[in-house]
């Protein structure tokens, strides 16, 4: 499953799924290109998940080589797939 949580005049949260061809009566989203950082845990519940997030954002946030890079937060939740447990971060950089 993946997630795209983003900012244009409101808060967004899109959620949908992987597929090479976007059936009839269902819609697509693309993202900017652009540099993402990853970021992985093991972490399964809600909170830990935000706060997990929260301390990502930090952590690139105090980097020396990259900042934050706009407001496209791409997730990937496997912890609902093949018995997966793995929650993946990808959030937009830009080199300083």
């Amino acid at each position: 499953m993946y997630g795209i949580n983003f900012n244009d005049a409101n808060q967004n949260y899109l959620v949908g799924v992987k597929v090479n061809d976007v059936p009839t009566g269902y819609a697509s989203f693309s993202t900017p290109a652009g540099i993402f950082a990853k970021f992985t845990t093991k972490a399964a519940d809600r909170n830990q998940i935000d706060q997990f997030i929260g301390a990502a954002y930090g952590e690139l946030g105090q980097s020396d080589e990259y900042g934050i890079g706009g407001n496209y937060n791409l997730e990937v939740v496997n912890n609902f797939v093949n018995d997966a447990d793995t929650f993946t971060l990808f959030l937009p950089a830009v080199k300083k």
